[in-house]
């Protein structure tokens, strides 16, 4: 073979070459495309899933709060029905100003025990009238005063005493003697206010022994071993006095005679208190 001929030879066989190795590169460069584009497609695929799920999270995020503000607002619209009313007071009220004059008036009537006189002489008058009057002590306008209350609650035993709904929370030093002044009594209650209930009714003038107060009303032992509040304001320092009672004898022209008996009004209030 001649020299022109492995020449020629020798440039067609590196042609090929050249185009072998182009088509390499360009089918690797193809396969590196497809490869990234296949991971890219799975992570775009993943990245869609992952924001789906952050969507459907926030919606659900979304709606239990647009539910808690729904029920916050049902609940300050509606009416408060947590507690229970106190039933009325159905004691009389009001305060009617007492009767201190003390004054009675009382009328007799006898009857002759004499058979009349035929000799033209007029029956004898035999009605009689007595006026008499009382004298009533003016009630008591003093305020009571307040001993200062102790540190500790350790000298007053109430346990057993079921009946008291609210008890001291801080007591006196010792007990104090006071006065009940309300002419028809003072209810004994359970706690301090009109809404509780009645233990016990405590005549008028009766001695009760102060252990507490809690506002315009004053905790306090009645008899041996009954317990409750009342009203500052119907207690006094002093012992009310009780109303006049007074007799009166009248006489008359004849041998009748008559008596009567009035009665003043009380220094203290006409009404039984809360």
């Amino acid at each position: 073979m001649s020299n022109v001929d492995r020449g020629s030879s020798s440039r067609r066989k590196s042609g090929f070459d050249v185009f072998y190795v182009s088509v390499i590169c360009i089918l690797v460069l193809l396969l590196v495309l497809v490869v990234t584009m296949i991971i890219m497609f799975f992570k775009v695929a993943s990245l869609n899933k992952s924001v789906k799920m952050l969507d459907g999270e926030l919606t659900t995020v979304a709606s239990e709060l647009h539910r808690e503000i729904d029920a916050v607002a049902t609940r300050d619209t509606e009416p408060y029905s947590g507690g229970t009313a106190a039933a009325p007071d159905s004691s009389p009220s009001g305060t009617a100003a007492p009767d201190n004059s003390g004054t009675g008036t009382s009328a007799g009537t006898g009857t002759a025990a004499t058979t009349p006189d035929n000799s033209g002489t007029a029956a004898p008058d035999n009605t009689g009238t007595g006026t008499s009057t009382g004298t009533t002590t003016p009630p008591d306008t003093t305020t009571p005063t307040t001993p200062t209350p102790a540190q500790n609650n350790s000298w007053l035993d109430l346990s057993g005493h079921s009946e008291l709904t609210v008890k001291p929370t801080t007591l006196f030093s010792a007990y104090k003697t006071m006065y009940v002044k309300s002419s028809n009594g003072v209810y004994l209650r359970s706690g301090p206010g009109t809404n509780y209930n009645k233990i016990v009714t405590v005549p008028n003038a009766s001695s009760v022994s102060a252990a507490a107060s809690e506002g315009d009303w004053t905790f306090v032992k009645y008899g041996s071993n009954r317990f409750g509040w009342i009203k500052t304001e119907f207690l006094s320092n002093n012992r009310p006095a009780a109303g006049g009672t007074s007799t009166g004898t009248g006489s008359g022209t004849g041998t009748g005679s008559g008596n009567g008996t009035g009665t003043g009004g009380e220094a203290t209030s006409g009404n039984l208190n809360p």
